[in-house]
């Protein structure tokens, strides 16, 4: 069975995500409905208006007003709804009905006589090949997949939808009737007509293509491929401009800016613009948010226009955030010893605001640019996962004490009189176990934190305590002072700083956190409202310029040169 095409607008993706299990039937009448819409879209194709509401096409997909898909972050109790952009929709349908055709379960007998035309049948009707035919379906051509037996689909097109899209588009099917490749006299005037652009107005590869297209009816990046395949085997190039960006040069592009390094100069020594090397900075940021796992449970609160001040303006989402983890198994003990139980309401908030954060961050990607991610939106979606980040340490922080109290009643016998190394090992794991236990805690259905916790910490302790003869666990002396000491000792890795996977690239680690204290006031300031240091939640760079009364820029320079120091980053060769 052939793989279905990707779904990049957000709200498609999602709506594609509840529907997969939808009965035959049901999927049937949703797959109508998509019909109708892409065949709405061809018809009005002059339409004005740059893109739709959300709730508008999950509506007409699904005959549905509260579904809870959604994309488009909300930006405020008076914000409109969100829109999704109409070349986006139109691209994604034919993906969503595929899925939406495989799920109703369609059937060959269903598809018989001459309203269904095949692959074959269309390519010879408008005399294209299938690669074109498949260029259509980014156009809004909608097909079906029938159901064949034996694990085989069978792709068709409904006649109506054919001859919508035929008069809509017939100037262009005729040029792709009339196409014809490119002869080799053809391709020799083309090199011979850029060389002397190139030699006698110094052009680019680009401008000469943007030149010659339209002289011999080819686009722009056909007569691009002729001269760079024409350059590759050349003694003597025609145009020596430098090649593209690889993906290893834009990812270490990347890594130097993330460690506040100097952009420019790498960027001249790869004879590329800075614009240039900053958009392959971007691309490689948006890339690895793309393939973040950021499922979870949802509420149909998030789309309602007030949801930021319902989830983020509460106290427990917004204050007592950031502090780091204890590094000591004394520490840690101490600290869930002193703790007192978190509040059902403040331990509910926290987690809402979690999920919401994500769901935000959920939508953002679904109308994140893949070619051109602008930075000021890639900052947002990082902000909001450092925020994210923060909720979640909290809402294991609060666990300490089930954790300790799980582990002496696991070993029958106070904590203190385990050895220092099991008691570190034990404590990691039983960490570990919130951690996960976080990500499975449901807010929006009941219950307390304690019970995923309860069971994930019982599990992994009791796996590890089981399998260790007691007098390896249990220490000779109670009043063992080496034991306290090393009990002491920094061993255990701050948790704070990996609850979440993307911590690695957007956050700061526990060294450079203590050292912030060593940067100039106002690198200080900068950073600590960058990365949510001061008890409250990250701020954008805009929204850390409003704050601090400075310049977006100045932002950026502050915290280009504090990343520096606290990182030891060095001057980057291009190579």
């Amino acid at each position: 069975m052939p793989r279905f095409p990707a779904l990049r607008v957000g709200v498609l993706a999602e709506l594609a995500r509840q529907l997969r299990f939808e009965p035959p039937a049901a999927a049937r009448r949703h797959l109508a409905r998509a019909e109708d819409l892409a065949r709405q879209f061809i018809d009005d194709a002059e339409q004005a208006a740059p893109g739709f509401p959300e709730e508008w096409i999950v509506y007409r997909i699904t005959g549905l007003r509260e579904m809870g898909v959604t994309s488009e972050p909300d930006r405020g109790p008076s914000a409109e709804p969100a829109l999704v952009v109409r070349e986006a929709v139109i691209s994604d349908l034919p993906a969503l009905i595929d899925r939406l055709s495989a799920a109703a379960e369609l059937t060959p007998a269903e598809h018989a006589g001459p309203r269904w035309l095949s692959v074959q049948a269309l390519c010879e009707r408008w005399g294209v090949s299938r690669k074109t035919l498949e260029r259509y379906r980014r156009r809004g051509l909608v097909s079906r997949r029938v159901l064949m037996g034996g694990g085989r689909q069978r792709v068709l097109f409904n006649l109506s939808i054919v001859e919508s899209f035929e008069q809509r588009f017939q100037l262009e099917l005729d040029a792709s009737r009339r196409f014809t490749r490119l002869s080799d006299a053809d391709r020799r005037r083309i090199i011979a007509r850029a060389a002397r652009y190139r030699r006698r107005l110094g052009w680019s590869m680009h401008r000469c293509a943007q030149r010659i297209g339209p002289m011999f009816g080819r686009s722009v990046e056909c007569v691009r491929m002729v001269l760079r395949a024409a350059d590759a085997h050349a003694h003597t190039p025609i145009f020596d401009d430098p090649p593209v960006l690889d993906r290893s040069q834009a990812a270490r592009l990347e890594s130097l800016s993330r460690r506040g390094g100097r952009i420019a100069p790498v960027a001249a020594a790869l004879r590329k613009r800075r614009q240039t090397a900053h958009r392959a900075v971007n691309v490689v940021r948006a890339e690895r948010l793309r393939r973040l796992d950021l499922s979870g449970p949802a509420s149909p609160l998030f789309s309602d226009p007030q949801a930021p001040s319902r989830f983020l303006a509460a106290v427990p989402a917004r204050d007592g955030l950031g502090a780091p983890g204890p590094t000591s198994a004394a520490e840690i003990i101490a600290l869930a010893r002193s703790m007192d139980p978190e509040p059902a309401a403040h331990e509910r908030a926290r987690a809402a605001a979690y999920w919401y954060l994500l769901d935000r961050v959920r939508r953002h990607l679904g109308v994140l640019d893949r070619n051109h991610p602008a930075a000021s939106h890639i900052d947002e979606i990082e902000t909001l996962l450092r925020w994210a980040s923060r909720l979640k340490a909290e809402l294991v922080r609060s666990q300490l004490p089930l954790l300790v109290r799980t582990i002496e009643s696991q070993a029958a016998r106070p904590c203190e009189s385990l050895t220092p190394p099991i008691m570190r090992e034990v404590l990691a794991i039983g960490i570990d176990a919130l951690i996960d236990a976080a990500d499975r805690f449901d807010p929006f259905r009941g219950g307390r934190l304690a019970a995923p916790a309860g069971v994930a910490v019982t599990r992994a302790v009791s796996m590890i305590l089981r399998d260790l003869p007691l007098a390896h666990a249990v220490r000779a002396r109670r009043n063992d002072a080496a034991a306290d000491a090393h009990l002491a000792l920094r061993s255990i890795e701050d948790w704070t700083t990996r609850v979440h996977p993307w911590q690695r690239e957007l956050d700061l680690t526990r060294a450079a956190r203590e050292a912030v204290e060593s940067l100039d006031p106002a690198q200080q300031s900068v950073i600590r409202a960058r990365f949510g240091l001061d008890a409250g939640p990250p701020l954008t760079i805009a929204q850390a310029a409003d704050f601090l009364a400075l310049s977006p820029a100045r932002v950026r320079a502050l915290q280009r040169a504090a990343l520096r120091i606290l990182l030891g980053t060095r001057p980057e060769s291009a190579r």
